[in-house]
């Protein structure tokens, strides 16, 4: 990352977000390469050959219908928030808005209905921490060199995804 080192001393800070997990884990599923799901590699030892296969599983976000919702369409009892950065441009923030409620044509297919939202940093309540996994966040960063990241926890189930737009500075 182009750190050098320092035989000076230097002060940094590291943050960790523990979540509590949901009792009942969702059921894993298995990754199909024709569709454009983020997967996890895991390796099973088979005892009976005695072999190793490696298997690939989607993560996804836990969508359950809202028990109050009885309606042809479901809303589901916790919507997908993104938090748009005020970083980005007016411009790029429309569309990237427009990008994520673009998703719920999807889930009205299989009959949910404002599953994502958008939500620029600025509209976000009084807890909300763009470090927080407790959030979804779609973040500008200005750096030297081209990256993406993103991180999530539980094979499985999402529960938090960091998008972030690079812009490279050179």
């Amino acid at each position: 990352y182009g750190f050098e080192g320092t035989t000076q001393p230097f002060l940094t800070t590291i943050r960790k977000s523990l979540l509590l997990l949901p009792e009942q884990p969702m059921q894993p599923r298995i990754h199909d390469a024709r569709v454009g799901y983020d997967n996890i590699p895991k390796r099973k030892f088979n005892f009976d050959t005695p072999s190793i296969a490696a298997e690939n599983y989607i993560t996804r976000f836990r969508i359950v219908p809202s028990p109050k919702d009885v309606r042809s369409y479901l809303k589901p009892q916790q919507p997908i928030v993104f938090y748009i950065d005020d970083a980005f441009p007016p411009l790029w923030k429309k569309a990237i808005r427009k990008g994520i409620l673009d998703w719920n044509k999807a889930f009205e297919e299989i009959g949910f209905k404002e599953v994502m939202q958008a939500k620029t940093y600025a509209e976000a309540g009084p807890e909300f921490d763009p470090n927080d996994i407790r959030f979804n966040c779609f973040r500008y960063v200005v750096s030297d060199f081209p990256n993406a990241m993103g991180k999530q926890t539980r094979v499985q189930e999402k529960f938090c995804k960091q998008m972030c737009c690079f812009t490279v500075m050179s």
